[in-house]
């Protein structure tokens, strides 16, 4: 297929490459400059598994089982092995090091679906959609947040390599096929539903003794899933979903359709819900008509190509479904961590068309899909990627937490839990895990040691709210006028605690607004009784310097009572 009656295929093809290279150099540039080795949330419970294991005298029965146990409604085998297997080499858990390894699963990504377009004798500039879509920051969390990469981004690109050998008829094919299935089902429970998609194809594949080999292993490696210390965790959901399904429809269209949500904003001059519910029927259309169309040919055996997309649209199906039941409340179910899901559906979607339709149509599905990607592309870049030096501050300032405290006060709960904050030290003593030596942090810590400058006319706006995932009150400050800092900073006579100052308003598609105004948040729960003043630092050529107001509030060993006071 030529690009041009103008331009040579080979040139086509050199300038596609390069503009591909163009992407993903932005796109690991930024994982580069900003992923640091501070845990977040879930990621703390690696450092937990790790001093099990590493524990002297721990049995090899006792290491299996750690690495299996349930996380969660999940098991997360490969990903405890990748975070062992670093330990081994560094001497502790890095997470900037697992970043950035785990995220070259994304290029991996790449490059099996390059291989199958090129299978199907596809022009290269084809995968220009592809591209875009990956190599885009709109699902941030699933790169920066170790557990979410581990768990979803490579766990991903793993399970399109076992429909990739499953499309094979060599037995080796087959084998590898089984063997990495097992190891996908072991470290997401994505793994069930890539079973039984696996299943149905080598039925339609016509290789029956394969399709048994896939029951037989399945019987056998699902059943030690479910029958070996597993307890439904979610379980309370499915009455909660029962009573509104609704729902359930409500949250499978929104994940659907959920790559063009970027926060409820309006784009294209669009209502954002309406958008993505629409491009979420459209995703469910073209999934269950290519479903249909395999399951009712009778000339011939679906093409190897067309495998890994029908099995991956199967395994993204049933997952959002299974999400639907068992965490549907009833919004839109598009949370960052599952964005790289979202961003799977328009990749799946975009490959069946492409091997489906007619040849004189592709050209136009291809260009409509570079489009279409590269406004998602640009939108992404303008509404995350100021985002990202925020996010770096919420690192230090988590960092700076535990350093000190050795818990977050944003982000969980662990230090409420005495057993679990006695194990977090004891691996924090045993160097499992490091708080890294970075500049901010040096900064922050002599601006905070020096004597601030004293402001007695800036207030901060204060309330509290209920946070659902935090099962706990947080405590929101918020300053409109006040040029954007690096930090703010609570004091007291004996502590101090740092959070990221986020821009308040964002700037986004207005780049000529100033930056000015802050926010940030605490849960009040995790904060040592006392009086605190509220401050904020920046950074300057000079140095760092901390600026305190006269306002302060008030936390007492209930931290319901907390009130700011002047």
């Amino acid at each position: 297929m030529s690009y041009s009656p103008h331009v040579p295929t080979r040139t086509a093809d050199r300038l596609v490459i390069g503009l591909i290279a163009l992407l993903v150099a932005l796109f690991y540039a930024a994982i580069y400059r900003y992923a640091i080795n501070v845990p977040v949330v879930d990621d703390l419970l690696y450092i937990d598994s790790i001093r099990r294991i590493t524990t002297p005298g721990t049995s090899l029965s006792e290491i299996a089982r750690v690495l299996v146990e349930q996380h969660n409604d999940h098991r997360i085998l490969l990903s405890r092995l990748i975070v062992l297997a670093d330990y081994w080499l560094e001497g502790q858990v890095n997470y900037r090091t697992l970043a950035l390894a785990g995220s070259l699963s994304v290029v991996g990504l790449l490059w099996q679906l390059y291989r199958i377009f090129r299978e199907a004798a596809l022009a290269l500039w084809l995968v220009l959609p592809v591209a875009l879509l990956l190599f885009q920051p709109s699902y941030q969390e699933d790169v920066w947040g170790v557990l979410c990469l581990l768990q979803h981004t490579v766990t991903l690109f793993l399970t399109v390599i076992v429909f990739r050998l499953l499309a094979r008829p060599e037995p080796s094919a087959q084998m590898g096929a089984l063997a990495l299935g097992g190891l996908v089902l072991y470290s997401n429970s994505n793994g069930l539903f890539m079973w039984m998609a696996a299943v149905v194809l080598l039925l339609l594949l016509q290789r029956w003794r394969w399709a048994i080999a896939w029951v037989v292993a399945g019987v056998v490696f699902i059943g030690l899933y479910f029958g070996i210390d597993y307890t439904f965790v979610s379980k309370n959901s499915l009455a909660t979903a029962a009573e509104h399904p609704g729902w359930i429809v409500k949250s499978i269209l929104s994940a659907a359709g959920g790559a063009a949500y970027f926060d409820g904003r309006k784009w294209l001059l669009l209502p954002v819900l309406l958008v993505v519910m629409v491009l979420g029927t459209g995703v469910l259309l073209v999934i269950v008509v290519s479903w249909l169309r395999a399951l009712l040919q009778t000339k011939k055996v679906i093409s190897g190509p067309m495998v890994p997309f029908l099995g991956i649209a199967f395994v993204l199906l049933c997952s959002t479904g299974a999400s639907a039941l068992t965490r549907s409340d009833g919004g839109l179910m598009v949370p960052d961590r599952y964005q790289i899901f979202c961003i799977s559906y328009l990749i799946v979607i975009y490959g069946l068309l492409i091997l489906q339709l007619p040849k004189r149509w592709i050209p136009a599905v291809g260009l409509l899909g570079i489009g279409f990607t590269g406004w998602l592309w640009l939108n992404a870049w303008l509404y995350y990627g100021p985002l990202l030096s925020e996010r770096y501050n919420r690192l230090v300032a988590e960092g700076m937490a535990l350093k000190h405290y050795h818990y977050s006060v944003m982000s969980q709960t662990f230090g409420l839990d005495q057993d679990w904050q006695r194990r977090w030290e004891m691996a924090m003593s045993r160097g499992i895990y490091q708080v890294p030596d970075l500049p901010e942090i040096w900064g922050v810590e002599v601006a905070l040691k020096a004597p601030p400058v004293v402001d007695s006319t800036t207030r901060f706006a204060t309330r509290t709210e209920r946070l659902g995932f935090l099962n706990s009150d947080a405590l929101f400050f918020q300053q409109d006028t006040l040029p954007t800092p690096r930090f703010l900073f609570l004091r007291s006579v004996g502590n101090w605690y740092l959070l990221p100052a986020q821009s308040s308003p964002r700037p986004i598609l207005k780049p000529w607004l100033p930056a000015r105004g802050a926010k940030s948040m605490v849960v009040p729960v995790m904060l040592k009784p006392g009086i605190y003043q509220l401050g904020w630092i920046r950074q300057t050529p000079t140095g760092w310097h901390s600026t305190v107001s006269t306002q302060t509030i008030a936390i007492s060993d209930r931290p319901q009572t907390t009130r700011a006071t002047h």
